[in-house]
């Protein structure tokens, strides 16, 4: 059987170096049906696919994916290029969001001015959160999202058959504080590349918190002082996103987000490259949604094995649905995926032993 890969019009096309993403409320609604093209060795083949359901709604759960896209006309080091990553994970992100029933955001634009150092352009995440929980507390009660995973722009989807709702604990877990805050720790401690934000009040003001810890430090080496952290070093260099957002954790006005901050394990959502090679001790079969390529990992790690098992996955998913003679869905048949109910339970059993707070998370950026 020859891979099934979405035609250009479903919702875009994956290898169009030049998609753009769409925010959540240009999501194409109306389209009942759609076509899925069969490449074989011999010929191709055109099928159209009506859904069990018309796509009418993008939000069947009330989650945004939201990321902070960065200009990638530059991301050339020699003769590594990762212009295919920072492509390919916006359009990852805006399918999965599609599949499952979330919204997605990708903003492009700065809110951070960048002109004295280009360290600070990572704190346009934080701008670009606390604008996407404004517009949801903005909405009726019934219509505002619930969670927003933030999730960096060099990340790719690995499991497509992972939902998020899967790994986002719910009513029927006896949780010992309100869950605000889904973080991870890797080996460098806090990492706030891949989190979920509880949609609420609360959060607007540990965010400003934490601008207003990179904006101070910002304004005093503008001015060619030498500010300290709270451990009493220099710290002369512009702040990335990380170290303002530990700074708000700590600070004794924000226990009840400390309390209501619980520890998601890293791989889930923020699996290395290397990770595939066996330099850690983590076994392979293991809950992992996506992988993620910063730093030094785009321009060492490649790109292409992880697309096609995420490709294997889709087209494996359209596979069992068409021999099971169901008409594939909005999901594409990966609801019959060994990972969705997986998923479900593997965070299940995570979620009932759960403990809220941050011990055991350094937060080594300061």
């Amino acid at each position: 059987m020859g891979y099934l890969f979405p035609s250009k019009d479903y919702p875009y096309d994956l290898y169009n170096s030049s998609h753009s993403p769409t925010l959540a409320h240009e999501l194409d609604e109306g389209k009942s049906e759609r076509s899925i093209v069969t490449v074989t060795a011999t010929s191709t083949i055109t099928q159209t696919i009506t859904p069990t359901l018309p796509s009418a709604s993008p939000t069947r759960h009330p989650i945004i994916i939201l990321q902070h896209l960065t200009d990638n006309s530059h991301s050339t080091i020699g003769k590594y290029d990762s212009r295919l990553l920072l492509d390919r994970s916006p359009a990852d992100h805006e399918r999965h969001a599609k599949i499952h029933g979330y919204r997605y955001i990708g903003d492009n634009a700065s809110y951070v001015e960048e002109k004295f150092h280009s360290r600070r352009k990572s704190n346009n995440k934080i701008h670009v959160l606390m604008k996407t929980l404004l517009v949801e507390l903005g909405k009726p009660e019934g219509e505002r999202a619930e969670w927003v995973f933030v999730t960096d722009a060099d990340t790719v989807i690995y499991s497509p058959s992972i939902p998020l709702h899967h790994l986002i604990p719910s009513s029927r877990h006896d949780l010992p504080s309100e869950t605000l805050f889904l973080g991870i720790k890797d080996f460098n401690g806090f990492n706030n590349g891949n989190m979920f934000l509880r949609v609420n009040r609360r959060m607007i003001s540990f965010l400003a918190h934490a601008l207003s810890k990179e904006e101070e430090r910002a304004q005093k080496i503008m001015r060619g002082e030498r500010p300290l952290d709270p451990h009493g070093r220099v710290r002369d260099n512009f702040a990335s996103d990380q170290e303002p957002l530990s700074l708000a954790f700590l600070s004794p006005d924000n226990r009840d987000i400390r309390e209501g901050f619980y520890k998601i394990p890293c791989h889930w959502v923020n699996f290395y490259p290397e990770q595939f090679r066996g330099n850690y001790t983590q076994e392979l079969d293991e809950l992992i949604l996506q992988v993620h390529y910063p730093n030094f990992r785009k321009w060492t790690y490649p790109l292409q094995p992880i697309v096609s098992h995420a490709e294997d996955v889709y087209s494996t998913a359209i596979g069992k649905a068409l021999n099971e003679g169901l008409v594939v869905s909005d999901s594409e048949g990966l609801e019959l995926m060994e990972w969705y109910d997986r998923s479900r339970k593997v965070a299940d059993e995570w979620w009932r032993r759960a403990k809220n707070g941050i011990e055991g998370i350094e937060f080594t950026t300061i």
